[in-house]
């Protein structure tokens, strides 16, 4: 019985694993841990840019293990504060300024797997609704989220790139948690015959 017991619990373990958690959050508390591995908050981008005013963020935090692509730094022309990021679509006039510069995917993308990330976001900006964001590992959509003001963002996954929806929100306060390791086979099968040795073991002992 007690035998039993243990890989009862084994498996509840399984279930409870980070994988089986995966989920994401939306105009609520950040969720990261406080502080998180990585903070971002966009204060001291500098040109160049299609405007001095609004430089492009680009590779500015690549030391930090992540870029941005679409987005330029916001300066509080439209009203909002000081350092924050915003997509160069919903700010009229930046593509033609930027002297033909590409329309690209609006996205951030982390040097390596992340296991979490959020972001604070802004209240509907002109008239355009917040959108959404997608977390994917590679090519492969991990899970997607329809954005809130506040904070939003994924946790439990591993993923290396976050999409927006075009005419997305502007964003504030990135920060964002290094993937644990994935454990190997092997590991997982010595764990399992541990578990095994031990359960056999204890009905030895009764």
């Amino acid at each position: 019985m007690q035998a039993k017991t243990m890989w009862q619990a084994a498996f509840v373990a399984v279930l409870l694993s980070p994988a089986a958690l995966a989920g994401t959050f939306s105009g609520t508390a950040s969720g990261l841990p406080v502080p998180p591995a990585t903070l971002i908050d966009f204060e001291n981008v500098a040109p160049p840019g299609p405007l001095p005013e609004f430089p492009y963020v680009d590779n500015f935090y690549a030391a930090s293990g992540v870029s941005f692509s679409g987005f330029v730094a916001e300066r509080g022309i439209l009203g909002l504060p000081y350092g924050q990021a915003a997509m160069t679509q919903f700010v009229g006039g930046l593509l033609g300024v930027s002297g033909g510069r590409p329309v690209e995917p609006v996205e951030i993308r982390f040097a390596s797997p992340v296991s979490a990330a959020s972001f604070w976001t802004a209240g509907d900006l002109l008239g355009v609704g917040l959108g959404s964001a997608e977390a994917f590992s590679g090519n492969t959509l991990v899970a997607s989220l329809t954005l809130a003001p506040g904070y939003n963002g994924f946790d439990n996954l591993s993923f290396d790139r976050i999409r927006f929806e075009s005419g997305g929100p502007l964003i504030d306060n990135l920060a964002f948690q290094p993937a644990a390791p994935v454990p190997e086979p092997a590991s997982a099968l010595l764990m399992l015959s541990g578990l095994g040795v031990v359960g056999w073991w204890r009905r030895r002992q009764r």
